[in-house]
């Protein structure tokens, strides 16, 4: 089962890994540098039960 993607921001300076939010209630980390190779994402957060806002300060 495929979920929306809502937001997607840069985490870093570099612009290697990325933030992802989708209506699955998880919240992605991705690794551009590995994500080739590897096809999935380096990480993720679970929990989030309602709307959530990626913020990079």
């Amino acid at each position: 089962m495929q979920s929306d993607v809502n937001t997607v921001c840069f985490a870093d300076e570099a612009g290697h890994l990325l933030y992802s939010g989708s209506d699955d209630n998880l919240c992605k980390v991705w690794d551009r540098r590995c994500f080739i190779s590897k096809g999935k994402a380096a990480g993720f957060l679970m929990g989030h039960l309602e709307y959530f806002c990626l913020s990079v300060l």
